[in-house]
């Protein structure tokens, strides 16, 4: 008679940290999906590349949600002074996220608009729209409102910021680089 072999347990596998876990506790397994904290935006985002997964925006150092329309003069007043401090911002590697909801009313318009943005976009569909909207209460647009990394708000008056600060930084903790870039903007605008 042979003894019995210790039962072998299988190696775990690697997991991501958006990926289908199970958890033991009490020899009771759970499952759990660990789903990012901007999945309100919609699965995925486009990009001018192509879908990107929402969850993108978790390794992004700051996240800001840019409501917006086409058919709006102060939105298309605002946008370029928002592509432009998103671009200089990123510059030397990205340090913030912009995601354009479209309030447009067709998706012709919608695509004409976004092709002038150089950010990610939600998908132009109702359902996604509402559900965002859901998330994100506001009376006007242009409206850009900063969320914090666990998707909640953190600021929701990015607009006035950088329209009355001269592409100041938005308040996204205050880093050094934000600051620098404000200085150096206010040092631009001297000149």
């Amino acid at each position: 008679q042979t003894p019995n072999p210790k039962p072998q347990t299988p190696k775990p596998k690697p997991q991501t940290p958006f990926s289908k876990t199970s958890l033991t506790k009490n020899n009771k397994t759970f499952s759990s999906k660990m789903t990012s904290p901007f999945s309100f935006l919609g699965a995925n985002l486009k990009s001018k590349n192509g879908d990107v997964p929402v969850s993108v925006l978790d390794s992004a150092p700051a996240v800001a949600i840019y409501f917006s329309a086409h058919w709006c003069p102060p939105c298309r007043q605002f946008t370029p002074v928002l592509a432009d401090w998103y671009e200089e911002v990123n510059e030397s590697g990205k340090q913030v996220e912009i995601v354009f909801v479209s309030l447009d009313q067709s998706q012709q318009q919608y695509e004409e608009y976004y092709g002038t943005m150089p950010w990610l976009s939600a998908n132009f569909d109702p359902q996604t729209t509402a559900n965002i909207r859901a998330k994100i209460s506001f009376s006007g647009i242009p409206y850009l409102v900063v969320m914090n990394k666990d998707g909640s708000i953190k600021h929701g008056n990015g607009r006035a910021d950088v329209t009355q600060q001269g592409q100041v930084a938005l308040p996204l903790g205050r880093t050094k680089l934000f600051n620098n870039l404000a200085l150096q903007v206010r040092l631009k605008s001297r000149e």
